[in-house]
């Protein structure tokens, strides 16, 4: 079973390798991760690329509308 996890970011740079690397690291790994960036001002998209680069299971949004984030899921859980 797929899962989807939500990730709603705005200026957490300093927080963002921690919640990833720990996604990332779960014991099921049959995950989607849709990171939203809310037009942050530190090095929040830097940070994201970096991890979306690294893996394919990490989609990224830009300042996308709430309505719209389930769009882009497409596990049979969303957390």
């Amino acid at each position: 079973m797929k899962i989807t996890v939500l990730v709603a970011v705005y200026n957490a740079e300093a927080y963002l390798a921690t919640c990833l690397d720990s996604l990332l690291g779960q014991t099921h790994t049959d995950i989607q991760i849709i990171c939203i960036d809310d037009a942050s001002t530190d090095g929040s998209w830097n940070v994201l690329q970096q991890y979306a680069a690294a893996d394919a299971r990490i989609t990224l949004l830009r300042q996308a509308a709430i309505r719209d984030r389930l769009r882009h899921a497409i596990a049979d859980w969303h957390w």
